[in-house]
């Protein structure tokens, strides 16, 4: 298969965009004191719900130690709650509480705010047509792919 010319581009513009979000975000995290990987957990809770521990391991490419780790400090912070199943008492449900959220949508105001910048200075009408270029591009999207923050 050949990749044209109009891939490539499109590979180095998204990566350039996301490597500046990317940056961005680091100082918000840093401010609120999260790291990477509890972003990534507190992501997956507020994109899919509510998970078990083992699911989000997996789902994270994590060992359940770490996972756990995660989840003690998100938990006493009060971003995340973990309840344990009647029939099993091993199993713990995982799921973002709205303090967890409330923090999630700060990350993700302030990640567009930052990307305001670069489409502002554009005509409206052009804005739109972006937007209706990249859902169309997002339909081709494998169903079940993760939503990174």
């Amino acid at each position: 298969m050949v990749i044209r010319d109009e891939a490539r581009r499109f590979e180095e513009i998204l990566r350039k965009l996301a490597s500046a979000t990317h940056v961005e975000g680091r100082k918000e995290l840093e401010e609120l004191d999260l790291t990477p990987p509890q972003l990534d957990v507190l992501a997956r809770l507020y994109s899919y719900g509510e998970t078990t521990q083992t699911a989000l391991a997996q789902e994270l490419y994590l060992a359940k130690s770490t996972v756990s780790g995660i989840l003690d400090r998100l938990e006493r912070r009060g971003l995340v709650r973990r309840d344990r199943k009647e029939k099993d008492r091993r199993t713990a449900i995982v799921t973002l509480t709205p303090r967890g959220e409330v923090v999630l949508r700060r990350i993700i105001e302030r990640r567009a705010a930052f990307l305001h910048q670069f489409i502002d200075p554009l005509p409206t009408d052009e804005v739109w047509k972006l937007l209706e270029i990249l859902e169309k591009i997002e339909k081709k999207v494998p169903e079940g792919a993760p939503t990174l923050l």
